[in-house]
Formats: C-alpha cells, structure tokens, sequence
C-alpha cells in the first residue's frame, strides 16, 4: 500500500522527464533554425559585400583610367584647336597643371618624331615639382632634364642624355602594338624605379607624310597599389588585382607588385613582377590554384568559391574586369567567414536572448500545469488513506487525463506560433539589416554631414563626415535644446557669444520651419568651421513633426577665400592709388622740366596723319591752344619758307630709313618775330617693320641762335679792329703815367675833352668798382711777369648804362728792361656777355629741372675717350667725384655685371649703325644697392660720318621698376591664388563695353583662350538663359547704385554641360563721380552644387525602385493639389498594389522580391509620357502615380496600360491565387479638387477604391464612386 501511494511522485517525475525531451526539442530547433538563419545572413551579406567592393573598386580605377584618356583628348583638342601653334612651353605648363590636379596620374607627354617631344614625371613624392624630360628640333638626339614647379616655371637644370631619340622612351615602344585609348602592358619607366601603364591618342597632320603627334598619359602600378590600400569596408577583407597570368597588379595589402632585383654582372637594380604563387602573403599564394578556372570567366562575369586556410573558411570572389580590352584583369576578394559571424552574432543575440526567456517561461508554465494535475491526485489520494485501513493495498488504474490532454495541444500551439515568430523576427531582421545597409552607404558617401535631432534636441544620429566636421570621436549627450550650442559648441561667425538658441536650425525644424543659414561657426580650441546648414523638419503619416533633418557642410575656405579677395581688392585700389599718385608726380615733373627749359614733346601717328603735342607748344609758335588743326600740315605752315622743304626731307628720311631725326628751323609768330627750335624724334615701327608712329621733342635755341649771331658779330669786330690799327686803341705812357686813347674811344665810354682819363688813375675810376681789383691785378701781372693783359670788366658811362668791355693789350719795354707803356685797344662785348648770361640762366634751370626728376646728363668726347657727368650723377652711382673714372672703362664697372654686356651692345650699335641709344640697366653701389636707370642718347658725327660725341641723359626710373616689380609678385600671388581654388578675375570697360577675363574660365568651359572674342556680349551668350536676364539685370544695379554685386549663375560649357559660379564685383568711378570700370571674380561652385543636388535627389528617390519616395510625392501632391484648386483642372490619383506580394517574398525569397519591386518601377515609368506626371513608391508593394490636368478617360488609359505592361512583361508568380503571373490591383480618384479640402481626402478616395478592387478579386482597377469594377 506504501509503494501504491508514491505513484504520484512517479507521475510528477514523467512529467518532467517529457518537459524536458519537450525542451530539448525546442532548442535542438532553435539551433537548426539560427544555423540556417546564420548561413542565408552569411550569404546575403557576403553578395552585399562583394558586391559592394567589386563597385568600389571598378569605379575608382575606371575613373583614373578614364582622366588619363580625357586627359589626351583635351591635350589634343588645345593643339588642334591651335592648328598645331601652340608653344611647346605652354602645353609643359599644361601637363603640370594637370599632374598637379590629378594626382594619381604619373606622367603625362607629347611625342613628334621630328618635332617637340615632352614627358611631365612626378618627382618621387615631394609635392609640387615634376620633372621633365625633353627633345627639341634646335638640339636633336639630346634629352634635356629639368625641374619645374607647380605651374610649369623651370628653377633648376639637372641632366643632359645623349645620344637620344624618341624610341629609346621606354612609354614609346610600350605602345607600338596598341590602339589609340587602349592601355599598354606594364613597362618600367624612364628612372627605373616604377611600373607604369600608358595609353595614347594620335594627332594626324594634313601633310601625311609626317608620322602624327602622339598624346600619352601613364599610370603607375604603385598608384593603382594606393588605391586599393586607401578602400574602406565595412568588413575587413582582402582584395588584390591580378593577370590572368597570375602576376599581381595591386592589392589592399602594403606589398608592392614588384621587386627590385640587384644586377649579377653590373651595379643597380631591375623590376621584377610579382606572381602571386611568390607573394610574401601566405593567403595569396593558396589562392593560385584558382587562376586557371578564372580564365573561362567572361568581361564582368564572376564566382563564388570558399577554401579552407589555417583552419578558417574564405570565401574568394573572383571577376573579370572590364575595364578595357586591352587590360585583362582579374579582380579577387576574399573574406573571413569568422568576419561575417562576428557581426552576424552581434545582431542575433537579442534573438538568442528572447528564446532563452520564451524557454525558461515555457518550462515554469508547464511545471506550473504539472503541479496543478498532480495536486488533484494527491488530494485524491490522500482522502483514500482515510478510508482504506492502513494495511490494505490499494490499486489505481490508469485513466486519460483530460488537462494533461488540453495541455499537450496547448504545447503543440505554442511551438507553432514560436515557429511562426521565429520566421517573422528572421525576415524583420534581414530587412533591417538590408536597409541600415543601404542608408549607411548613402550617409557614408556623401561629403556633409547629417544629423538628426529628437523632439527634446538629442542628437539621435551623426554621419561620419558630420563627426569628421565637428571632430568629434562620440555623439555629445545633449540633455536638450537649451543647451544645444554650449554642447556643440557652436558661435555665430565674428561674435563671441554661442549662436542663439532659437535661431539654430534643429530648433527652427522642431517648430516646423526649413531653415538655411550660412553664419554658423563651430569652435573647440584652435579648432573652427565655418558651416551652411539647414533644417528640415521630419513628419509621420499623421503630419506631425516626430524629428529634425540638419544637414551642413564646410564653408570655411569660401569664406576664407573671400576674405582673401576682399584683402586683395582693397590692397590692389590701394596699390593703385599710389602708383597713380605716383604717376602723376612724374609726369608734373617731367612737365615742370620740360616748362623750365623751354622744351615740348610732340606724336605723330603716321597712319592717320594726327600730331600731338604739350600745352608749351603754343607758345613756341606764337599761337592760342585749339586754333589750328593738329596735323603735319599745320605744323609745316608754322615753318619759316625756307625750312620748310628741308624739315620736311629731314622727316621723310627718318621714316623711310630708320636713320635718327635731328634738324633746326624756324618758327615764324604771327607778329613777324621768329623762335629757332632744335627738333628730335624716333621712329617706332610695327613687327613687319613698318613706320606707325614718330615722336621726339621741340627744344628752343632762340636764345643760343642769338648768342652765336653775336659772337659771330663780336669776332668780326675784333678782326676789324685789329686791322685798324687806332680804332679804339688806347696807350699809357707809364713813365709820365698819361693816358691817350683813339676818337672812336670818346663815343664808346660816351665821354668827351676834359671827361676823358688822362692818368691810370683816372681809367680806373671809370671802371666797375667790383671789377677794379680784376683789372689792377691783370695789369700788374703785365708789369711783372710780361702777362699778356687780357681782361673783361664792365664800364660805367654818364648815361649809367653798363658797358661790357673786353681789354687787350700789349707792354714795351726799354733797353733796361724797364716798363716804357703798355697800348692795346678796347671792344664793346655788351650784347655778347647779355647772351652769355641768358644763356647761363637757362642753364641753370635745365639743370635745377634735371635735378627735380632724377635725371642726369653726360657727355662723351669719342675721339679722346673723355666723359663728363652732371653733379647728380654720382649720386646715382653711389660714389664720391674722386672716386669716378671719366673713361668709359669707368662708366661700365658701375653698371651691374648682369646688365654690362647689354649696356655695352647699345653703344655699339649706336656708334656702328646710328641707332638711337636707349637702354634700362642697373647702377650697383659699393653697398651692394641697385639703383635702376634708363639712359638715352644720340650720337653726333663729322662730315665723314666718323662718331666725334655722344651725349644724352639717365633717367631715373628706380621707384618705376619696384612699383612693377611689386605689382608683378602680386599678380603672380593673385594667379596662384585664384588658379588652386578654382577662382578666375574678370573686368569690363564701362566706356567701351570691352570685357576680359582670366584663361582659366575659358578651360573651364571647354574653350581655348582665343576661340572667341573677350567682350560683353560673349559673356550675356555665355550665360544660361534662364540666368540671363537676372544676372544682366544684377550687374546694371550694381552700376547704377554702387553696391557690390554678387550672385550665382551658370555658364554653359563648349560641350552643353554647365559651370555654376559665384560671382563678385565692385563698380570704380572717376573723379567725377562717373562709373568706368567694373571688376571682380568668379568663383567654381560646381561640385558644392552637384553635392546640392545630389543630397536633395538621394532625399527624394526611392533608394530600391529608383522612382521616388513617400515624402517627395506628399510635396508634389500639396503643389498639384493647390494648382488644380486655382486654374480649376482636373487631377487623377491611382494608387496601385501588387497582388499577393507577400507570398511572392516568401516564396522566392527578398532578392527576388526586390527585383520585382524594380522592374514594376520601371513598367510604371514607360507608362506615362509627361514629364509632369509622377510615380512614386507610397510603401512596401504599394506605388502611386500623380496625373495633373487627366480626365477620367485619361486615368483610365493609363490603368489600361499599366496592367497590358504588367501582363507582357510576364514576370512568374507560383504562389498567385489568382494567375500564374504577376498581377496588380488600381484604385482611382479622378476630379476638380475644391478649395479648402485638404489632399489628404483624395489619397484616401484612392486608397478605398484601391481596396474595392482587392476586394472584388483583384487584377483590375477600380473608380472611386463606382458601384462596379471597369
């Protein structure tokens, strides 16, 4: 009876036992389900990744490819365009530009047998200098090696290779057996130290026969190498590039495709290819065996394969590529299976988790129900005790329990509803994980960050550039909107104070509004960001707004880059006032020169017969400004009679034979009176050495004319008098001291009788008191020393005026030798001496205006070799008087040993062929100073032609070539500023409407510089023309109110394609006021707008179907909506959904579903021909198509069509209730929208007629309001 009342424990223990069999079951399925859930994950991710890598790595090596070839193309499109002028330094400084540009090309060179070659290599890894390698027709057979900069500026010499020809270029023999745009086989380059590939592009000649111009761009292996190692994934894997040889190409690993090998026989190295089978990575070399299977493989086709190594799984990806056929490569991914499980497991422990709890509650319930069966029996049990005596053996039989019975059903269901969640949590997540995929692409690639904020301000999601940006390793805990800028750290640009709160674009798109701003400044130490940033808000189906969308991008270097040009504009006006200032100065002192000295310049432009001349030659001719015509013949008129026809040959001369023009004539004034001019000009002719235009200067030798007129007289007088021996002769008898003069000598001192000297006391008083002490002193030189006396002093008559006289004379001695008299005879030098003093005086101010301009005088005696300086001259010179040879040995030691031979060469040929004498060279000073000059002169010869002087001035021109030496580096600055950021200068002529623009605006347009011409009307035909009239209309407010101008605009380029640029500009006026020039710059924002409208694309597009989103169809909508509300047309909404979609997906898996969902797309894109009709992908299976201004007839056709296009394309559906293919239901919603009533109702009045069909048994469409399908 005991053991008959344990049976109980017994059931209680078969219980558990099948609870536990129960439980081991369910894992045993779990572990079945989560391997095969495992190894489908493995698969899908494994054909994303590969997939992912191939792409990346076609791409980016297609892309470099593809530069090189462009590169050609463009080469030779700029000398063909040229008809093969261009200079061959220019197409050098092209290629480096393109190097400096490309920086994954290694070379690039132009080949002409015959003709310039050239080849631009990197110089190894040193940034901005290239080498380059050249043969010229001037020295053949020899390759000249030199070093430039980045912009194609030779600085240093290094080699010379001879002998040489074109073939011996190891590029040139690579590509002998290739064709044009096709790649050669690897080959070493001209150092010896790389493996490059080459293509080419010919140029024929129209002479054929002449070999063409070959255009060849290289790529190095090693380059090739970097790109591979520079590739990111999102699992870490291998993948290297291969031959079908099985020689490597380049890998993601550091190893190098080839080797350097030492030579045996002779110093240096040689390259050697790497195979595979002898890489130094032992996971490389197990892949060998699987090369001979890759070469059935066709272009892009590839395979799948897995090997065992160290005891791991790979999984081997191999394609052939289809770059070019010319290149027959493999490329080869492999992965580690334990890469995939890592993340795989990551994201199924949750599951794990959840099965271990649904078993740990499974088994408490079922512990839980035993104990509930067991209670009834024990009690059962117990009450028998009581009645059966406790010796008595009581039997129990067996019955079917019925809870035990309701509770293994209960069991069977629950395992079958696990299994069903199983199978749902599997498929949630492989979707998941497929769109995080594919949104982690799409953030990761593009160049801006990405944020998004929650209702409170956290940050709940940051791209990488957006960490990159902000630099920032981990998103800030941000408790929430008050303290959003402390917490990133954000200013508003050139305040100190944090950006206000509520003006930041995450609280703006918060409150609902889409905010841009271009003032935001992220600061963190030395650490700051200029940003562009805007927000938009996010809304649910419900139009609530649940997040927050900032997007912004670094502006940092545009507003850099406009700083700097705004220094710049303000530093150029600076620079151009004071060398306008400057200018000025000069020219009033050159006018105060030439005023000082009675000179005027004069031009004559020879083609039109036009004469110029300054103001001071009305004066010359005795005439008022602006009454006579300024021409040749005027001039000629103003000529006395008889110079007229030898001033006129003079002139012809000098035009017709170079030779210098040099003459005297006369001036006739209107009064009669006459003014003597001495004339100089040169004659400056064009490149075919034709006479355009003469110029030169009038000097005015009224005064010296005169002068020589009374000298001549003065000397007639003398030999008069000398041969009449008492015409004004005087005696003093010294012994009896008595005077005695000539009557002619009464009327010169204007004396008379008893007024005349009668001693030598008497003679004396009658001179000058200043000039007394002269003449005393000359006669008693006489006396003592027998002197000849010779002396001038001035006499004073009764009349007062004085009387300039010159005094000669002899002394008689006795036969002692004791002075007896002295006699001789006086002359009236009056006129003579007055001469002399104009003469001085105007001396003097020539020199005093020399002075005044930097300008120095010097003459050269010839014949004795002997020259003479003005005093301002040593100051040139930087020396003292004594210090200075008056040889012309001399003169050039001063000149700077650079400019010596130079300086010497314009003498020369001024003394040979009679050339004008006109050189700039550089004075240097002990000191080691530089003093710059331009000299001038003219070379005066006797009767033979023979060079007797040469005399002319140096002028100084110091401040003139700092200015433009200044101006030039500042130039050079500006270009090389504006060329690295993609930035050109433009200026217009206010007054002749001429406008210019810098070179690298024409190439950015795909013009050469002189394909057209440089005026505004280009420029309006330029624009696009729907920019045209706004940016037209901007540039004439700008003129007319003086506000800077700036906007943003597109060119349209030689090939259709457009530029978009920033335009700046600034107005300049003159001193009264008016506008004369407009300049400023331009600035290439093409990728930031491609970047623009790339990011809105990607937020509009479907990034499955490629049709567009939910949220760009509800803005469509809302803009359609308001359309048909005002102008009163009709709008039709079909809303679509393919038939049984969901047991298609589970049928044939997601990829296949995927497929369908894209080729539905498709058929829905062929089924409408407007381009203001819309399809979009409203979620999962379902699309809607926007039809503005259709009719319900036109609703219908489309539907029509829809479904005919759906039924001919014939896609498979085995798991369709209702075909074999696939199928789609149509709801439609066709009318004239009323004001008021918000789109909302319409999508909805498509969405019931849509379930009308689906209703009505699918495959068909059904109008909303109709009772039955159409």
């Amino acid at each position: 009876m005991r053991d008959s009342l344990r049976k109980p424990k017994s059931l209680r223990t078969l219980f558990i036992v099948l609870f536990l069999f129960q439980s081991g079951v369910f894992l045993g399925l779990s572990y079945l389900l989560f391997e095969q859930s495992k190894q489908r994950t493995i698969s899908n991710l494994l054909a994303a990744l590969t997939i992912e890598t191939s792409e990346r790595i076609n791409n980016q090596i297609s892309q470099e490819l593809h530069t090189a070839i462009r590169l050609n193309a463009i080469n030779r499109d700029i000398v063909a365009i040229t008809n093969g002028t261009t200079n061959y330094n220019s197409l050098i400084r092209v290629a480096t530009i393109q190097l400096n540009n490309f920086p994954n090309i290694s070379a690039i060179g132009v080949s002409q047998v015959g003709g310039y070659s050239f080849r631009v290599n990197r110089y190894g890894t040193t940034p901005n200098q290239f080498d380059v390698e050249l043969l010229s027709p001037e020295r053949p057979n020899e390759l000249q090696i030199f070093r430039v900069n980045h912009v194609g500026n030779k600085f240093v010499d290094l080699t010379t290779m001879r002998p040489f020809k074109v073939t011996d270029w190891p590029w040139y023999k690579s590509i002998q057996n290739i064709k044009p745009n096709s790649w050669s086989q690897p080959h070493i380059s001209r150092e010896g130290s790389n493996l490059v590939i080459s293509t080419y592009i010919p140029i024929y000649p129209t002479d054929t026969h002449r070999l063409p111009t070959l255009f060849v761009s290289s790529i190095s292996l090693e380059k090739i190498n970097t790109l591979l190692e520079g590739q990111q994934f999102k699992v870490k894997s291998l993948a290297f590039i291969t031959e079908l040889s099985g020689e490597l190409v380049g890998s993601t690993t550091r190893d190098k495709p080839y080797s350097l090998v030492r030579h045996k026989n002779k110093p240096g190295y040689s390259l050697k290819r790497i195979h595979i089978q002898n890489s130094s990575n032992p996971l490389l070399v197990s892949l060998a065996p699987l090369l001979p299977q890759a070469s059935t493989l066709k272009p892009g086709e590839s395979r799948l394969e897995s090997l065992i190594f160290a005891g791991n799984r790979y999984y081997v990806e191999t394609e052939r590529l289809n770059f070019d056929p010319s290149l027959d490569w493999l490329l080869m991914t492999v992965i580690s299976e334990v890469e995939l499980t890592q993340d795989i497991q990551k994201d199924l422990i949750p599951i794990l988790f959840l099965l271990v709890l649904l078993l740990v509650i499974m088994v408490i319930l079922n512990l839980l129900t035993a104990q509930a069966i067991i209670r009834p029996i024990r009690t059962l049990q117990n009450r028998t005790r009581e009645f059966v005596a406790p010796d008595t053996c009581l039997d129990t039989i067996a019955h079917p329990i019925k809870e035990i019975s309701e509770l293994d059903s209960a069991f069977v269901e629950m395992a079958q509803k696990i299994h069903i969640t199983l199978n749902q949590l599997q498929t949630a997540n492989h979707e998941l994980a497929e769109q995080k995929a594919h949104l982690s692409q799409i953030l990761d690639a593009i160049p801006i960050g990405v944020a998004i904020h929650a209702l409170h301000g956290q940050v709940e999601y940051l791209n990488p550039a957006g960490m990159s940006l902000l630099g920032l390793t981990a998103i800030p805990n941000s408790p929430g909107l008050d303290t959003l800028n402390q917490d990133f750290h954000l200013f508003q640009v050139g305040q100190n104070r944090p950006y206000p709160t509520e003006l930041l674009p995450a609280v703006q798109a918060l409150h609902g509004q889409t905010t841009e701003l271009d003032d935001l400044e992220f600061r963190q130490g030395e650490h700051r960001r200029i940003f562009k940033a805007y927000g938009i808000p996010i809304y649910n189906q419900a139009r609530e707004i649940t997040a927050a969308l900032v997007i912004f991008l670094d502006i940092t270097e545009r507003k850099h880059l406009e700083q700097i040009l705004q220094n710049y504009n303000e530093t150029l006006a600076a620079e151009v006032r004071e060398r306008t200032q400057a200018l000025i100065k000069s020219e009033e002192k050159f006018r105060f020169a030439l005023q000082s000295t009675v000179t005027s310049w004069w031009d004559w432009d020879i083609q039109t017969n036009a004469v110029d001349w300054s103001e001071n030659f009305d004066q010359m001719i005795g005439r008022a400004p602006n009454s006579y015509p300024k021409n040749v013949d005027s001039f000629l008129s103003f000529l006395h009679p008889d110079d007229v026809e030898p001033t006129q040959s003079k002139l012809m001369e000098s035009v017709q034979t170079d030779a210098p023009y040099k003459t005297e004539f006369r001036f006739v004034h209107p009064d009669g009176s006459m003014r003597w001019i001495m004339a100089t000009g040169t004659v400056q002719r064009d490149q075919n050495g034709r006479a355009t235009r003469m110029s030169g200067i009038n000097l005015d030798i009224t005064e010296r004319k005169l002068a020589e007129e009374a000298l001549k007289a003065s000397e007639e007088t003398l030999q008069l008098a000398l041969s009449a021996e008492t015409a004004n002769w005087w005696k003093w008898d010294i012994v009896n001291d008595q005077m005695y003069s000539a009557p002619s000598f009464h009327d010169l001192l204007g004396r008379h009788g008893d007024e005349l000297p009668q001693t030598w006391a008497d003679a004396i008083a009658l001179i000058y008191p200043d000039d007394q002490a002269k003449v005393q002193a000359a006669i008693q030189a006489t006396l003592e020393h027998d002197a000849p006396f010779n002396v001038e002093f001035r006499m004073i008559p009764p009349n007062g005026k004085i009387v300039w006289i010159a005094d000669l004379g002899a002394l008689q001695r006795d036969e002692t030798g004791r002075p007896l008299q002295v006699s001789g005879i006086m002359i009236d030098i009056t006129e003579r001496k007055q001469t002399q003093l104009a003469l001085e005086e105007s001396e003097e101010r020539l020199r005093l205006a020399l002075s005044s301009t930097g300008t120095s005088w010097w003459d050269w005696d010839i014949l004795n070799n002997v020259i003479r300086w003005s005093d301002n001259f040593y100051a040139m010179v930087g020396r003292k008087p004594e210090d200075c040879l008056s040889q012309v040995e001399g003169f050039l030691s001063f000149v700077h040993p650079d400019d010596r031979e130079q300086v010497h060469h314009a003498i020369q040929a001024s003394l040979e062929h009679d050339t004008p004498y006109r050189v700039e060279f550089r004075f240097l000073h002990p000191d080691g100073a530089i003093y710059w000059v331009m000299a001038k002169g003219i070379v005066q010869r006797d009767e033979t032609g023979r060079p007797m002087r040469m005399s002319g001035i140096n002028l100084d021109i110091n401040e003139r070539k700092e200015m433009e030496e200044a101006l030039q580096k500042s130039e050079e600055r500006l270009r090389i500023a504006l060329e690295s950021t993609s930035t050109s200068w433009w200026e217009r002529d206010l007054m002749t409407n001429i406008s210019t623009w810098s070179e690298n605006t024409d190439y950015a347009l795909g013009y050469s510089p002189d394909s057209y011409p440089k005026n505004q009307d280009t420029f309006i035909n330029l624009l696009h023309p729907e920019d045209r009239d706004r940016v037209v209309a901007g540039v004439e407010q700008a003129i007319a109110t003086g506000i800077p101008y700036q906007g943003e605009f597109r060119l349209v380029r030689a090939d259709g394609g457009v530029v978009w640029i920033m335009g700046t500009g600034h107005v300049e006026y003159d001193d009264s006021g008016q506008p004369i020039r407009m300049s400023g710059l331009n600035v290439n924002i093409t990728p930031l707008k491609e970047a623009q409208q790339e990011l809105e694309r990607l937020t509009q597009i479907d990034g499955l179907t490629g049709v567009y989103n939910r949220r760009y169809f509800d803005q469509v909508l809302a803009q359609e909506w308001q359309v048909a509300c005002r102008e009163g047309d009709c709008l039709a909404l079909l809303m679509l959904d393919i038939d049984y979609f969901k047991n298609y997906n589970d049928a044939l898996g997601h990829q296949a579903g995927d497929s369908c969902l894209i080729q539905v797309a498709q058929t829905l894109q062929r089924s409408i021909h407007r381009s203001s009709d819309l399809v979009a992908r409203y979620g999962g299976e379902e699309f809607v198509l926007i039809l503005p201004r259709t009719d319900l007839s036109g609703a219908v056709v489309i539907a029509q069509r829809i479904q005919d296009l759906i039924s001919a394309q014939g896609l498979p559906h085995p798991t369709s209730a209702i075909s074999q293919q696939l199928t789609v239901s149509i709801g439609i919603q066709c009318g004239i929208p009323r004001p008021g009533q918000p789109p909302q109702t319409w999508l909805k009045a498509a969405d019931d007629a849509l379930y009308l069909a689906k209703e009505k048994g699918r495959n068909q469409y059904v109008v909303n309001g109709a009772e039955a399908a159409i």
